[in-house]
């Protein structure tokens, strides 16, 4: 159960990256 949270979690986190890697200043 706590390794698929964790996982879920990072997957949600790395998710988040292309929109932060995208975002214009």
């Amino acid at each position: 159960m706590m390794q698929s949270m964790a996982i879920a979690q990072a997957r949600k986190e790395l998710n988040q990256l292309p929109d932060l890697l995208n975002a214009e200043p």
